[in-house]
């Protein structure tokens, strides 16, 4: 009976209105129409749920930099997503660093890298 009331109690807390996730092909195919040569990509599972997603943006716009690239990952730890936020930064010539992509990947594996 606890377990319910404490379950009940934390679906309450961490509910999050499911709208805006559905927004999110619409975002990302608008974010690359008007971004020529950026690359925004969705992938969902059999059931249709959220699986992986990327966008990399052009690498026109890093041309003049230092060909300098860097990869980072974070474990992200979520009560409804578990996954893996993978970051590309390219070095510009400033020597200022620049995100170059993003991706969400549902874990740590060297095909997402």
């Amino acid at each position: 009976m606890l377990h319910r009331v404490k379950e009940a109690a934390l679906r309450e807390v961490f509910a999050e209105d499911e709208k805006p996730i559905e927004y999110l092909p619409w975002y990302l195919t608008a974010f690359s129409d008007r971004n020529r040569g950026t690359i925004a990509n969705l992938e969902q599972d059999e059931s249709g749920n959220f699986s992986r997603a990327l966008v990399a943006l052009d690498p026109a716009w890093f041309g003049g930099g230092q060909a300098i690239f860097g990869v980072d990952a974070a474990h992200m730890k979520h009560r409804l997503y578990n996954g893996v936020q993978i970051v590309l930064v390219a070095r510009d010539g400033n020597f200022q660093n620049r995100v170059a992509a993003v991706a969400l990947a549902p874990e740590d594996h060297a095909n997402y890298l």
